[in-house]
């Protein structure tokens, strides 16, 4: 079973113009931007017209060699505004 398929963009505002344009197109489920830990990154959901989960998302934490992600007291967890 397919849970999601993600796709990173190059930043915030590209993110923002994809999350606009499926808003238009009356993509179904489209949530809203949020700022995510323990990745720290920015990312929003919808599914597709067969129903499959989908996510952009972008500047997320790069694992250091140590394979540790950021502490959870540092998520910083929020919504993005428009």
């Amino acid at each position: 079973m397919l849970q999601q398929i993600a796709m990173e963009v190059a930043d915030l505002d590209t993110l923002k113009r994809i999350r606009k344009y499926l808003v238009e197109q009356k993509a179904p489920k489209v949530t809203a931007i949020k700022h995510e830990g323990p990745g720290n990154d920015y990312t929003f959901d919808f599914d597709d017209p067969e129903g499959n989960r989908l996510q952009f998302f972008c500047e997320i934490d790069q694992i250091g060699w140590d394979g540790k992600s950021r502490p959870k007291e540092q998520w910083k967890r929020f919504t993005v505004e428009d």
